[in-house]
């Protein structure tokens, strides 16, 4: 099994598609995996599966990708996964994301049927989701890909478009374009296993609160713990309700379930005093605020747990949120990040996302690591 990468940042998108894939133009991959700026994301699909058309290929718009080459705000990268025979891929979509994606439960099925029979603790297989961004549906995909997974065991991650657009973005599967259906593979390796990692940037402060009232479909709270929620926490962080706003892009929520933090972004705070974030928020459940945390000291916790669990890396598959990647980039963290991932993930890709998925959650502001290793 062989992965390889390809790049290009030239304008014109075809020269910039040979470029990409010319190290593996005449191969036959099974996968080839692709992140572009939007403005051409809808032709660099159609003509990768044009080039590629036995291979599942599937993308997603992202404001910045990321590689060995760095950082790319207007460009391709190109992941192409050649399997020799030890891997197995099945993709499908997921349409009505919006309304009611239960009713496509039997795409998933029919994916997971085309796979080797699992066997219990071997880690070889991961389920690899795209969502379109904006939707505010990517709990409600997570749901349908639990009713199948769960029992089989399948880990779930991914992330959501991005583009130069705030909270807007498309996903691609065989040259398809989908602004309101996710799209998913699921990739076995019958040699090798595959380690999923959380890096969160953020740590809980002293301030815990209960949710009394909220709206779970608007992402909406009302109240904590009992009193309206600007309100409570204006007071926590001692400030005024017109520079709170400002206060929780440095101090977002987080979601302990199972003892795992979560990050939940605020979208805006509202008029009536009410909070709307990015992720899904349940009534009687509790948030902590946050605080960031070191940088190079979280970075080297992540390298640390990753190589614990995977010593050889092949590739990786990372989604790093649009709010993480501008914190990034405003600190002057970026190069640092950039060049420990381009030394110790292997040939690897990834993109900034409007969301990150992983299991049951919808995530903000994390770091998803999605690694393949041991095929050596």
């Amino acid at each position: 099994m062989k992965w390889h990468l390809g790049y290009s940042v030239k304008e014109d998108t075809l020269a910039a598609i040979e470029e990409a894939c010319q190290t593996f133009r005449n191969t036959q991959p099974e996968l080839v995996l692709f992140f572009s700026d939007s403005i051409r994301f809808e032709r660099v699909a159609v003509l990768l599966h044009g080039i590629f058309p036995k291979a599942v290929t599937m993308g997603a718009s992202t404001y910045a990708s990321f590689s060995l080459q760095g950082l790319c705000r207007n460009g391709i990268n190109v992941m192409a996964l050649i399997g020799g025979g030890d891997v197995r891929i099945c993709a499908n979509h997921i349409d009505e994301i919006t309304k009611y994606p239960m009713k496509y439960k039997q795409n998933i099925e029919r994916a997971v049927s085309q796979l080797e029979p699992l066997q219990p603790g071997t880690q070889n297989t991961v389920c690899f989701l795209l969502n379109p961004a904006g939707t505010g549906s990517e709990e409600l995909v997570l749901d349908t890909i639990g009713e199948v997974l769960h029992d089989k065991h399948i880990p779930v991650v991914g992330g959501s478009a991005s583009s130069e657009a705030c909270v807007t973005g498309k996903v691609s599967l065989n040259g398809r374009i989908y602004a309101d259906s996710s799209v998913f593979a699921l990739i076995q390796l019958s040699k090798g296993h595959v380690y999923i990692y959380q890096e969160n940037i953020f740590k809980p402060m002293d301030h815990t609160f209960t949710i009394t009232r909220a709206d779970v479909d608007r992402r909406t709270i009302y109240e904590l713990d009992g009193h309206p929620a600007a309100e409570v926490l204006c007071r926590a962080l001692q400030v005024p309700f017109d520079q709170l706003a400002l206060k929780l892009v440095r101090h977002p929520f987080g979601r302990i379930p199972d003892n795992k933090l979560f990050v939940d972004e605020v979208e805006r705070v509202n008029q009536d005093g009410s909070i709307t974030t990015f992720c899904r928020v349940f009534n009687q459940s509790q948030i902590v605020l946050l605080e960031p945390c070191d940088c190079q000291q979280t970075l080297s916790q992540t390298l640390a747990a990753i190589h614990a669990e995977m010593p050889v890396i092949d590739s990786s598959i990372i989604i790093n949120c649009y709010s993480r990647t501008q914190m990034f980039l405003q600190n002057g963290w970026m190069d640092e990040f950039l060049h420990v991932f381009g030394t110790s993930m292997g040939a690897y890709i990834g993109l900034t996302s409007h969301g990150e998925q992983l299991g049951d959650y919808q995530l903000n502001l994390t770091l998803l690591v999605l690694s393949f290793g041991g095929t050596v």
